[in-house]
């Protein structure tokens, strides 16, 4: 079934907004039976955002086409307190990301974490780029994510006192 609405309420944002494939990000692409399930490394990326309550979620997944929005946030574990939205449907990741950047002018500070990079534009400094078999496992990727995480705290804390936290 497609998901045509669900129950998020976007108005304005006022955080920081981390724009999140699955597969290959969360989900495994390929491995061991151990590996390759649902949101299996979901519990290392919600560790790695818990000191910044200010980041907020937008699901940009390609299952966002079909699957139930309150399910898959529910799946999400502790990271589906963060989702604020999902982009729109029926659109590249890209294009889904411009046009919900363009009905939320007010977000400055944007990440993607997605495992597919051929579908960004070569320049996309937003871009972080997972290994489809490690996704955010990858101690590289954390890293780079930690990087965008705490260069955009000072600035963030400096324009938004008291910042809204998603979490």
């Amino acid at each position: 079934m497609k998901n045509q609405a669900h129950p998020l309420h976007v108005h304005r944002v006022e955080g920081r907004v981390l724009f999140l494939d699955f597969d290959g990000v969360l989900n495994a692409t390929s491995g061991s039976a151990e590996v390759v399930r649902r949101f299996v490394w979901a519990p290392q990326l919600e560790v790695a955002l818990r000191p910044f309550p200010e980041v907020c979620v937008v699901i940009h997944a390609a299952v966002r086409e079909h699957d139930n929005t309150a399910a898959l946030i529910r799946h999400m574990g502790l990271l589906g307190g963060r989702v604020i939205d999902i982009a729109p449907s029926g659109l590249t990741h890209w294009t889904a990301i411009q046009q919900w950047l363009a009905r939320h002018p007010e977000i400055a500070d944007y990440c993607i974490l997605d495992s597919d990079a051929r579908v960004y534009p070569a320049d996309c400094e937003a871009l972080i780029a997972c290994a489809p078999t490690l996704g955010i496992s990858d101690e590289l990727t954390r890293a780079r994510l930690r990087q965008w995480l705490v260069a955009g705290r000072q600035a963030h804390a400096q324009q938004h006192a008291p910042a809204l936290a998603c979490a």
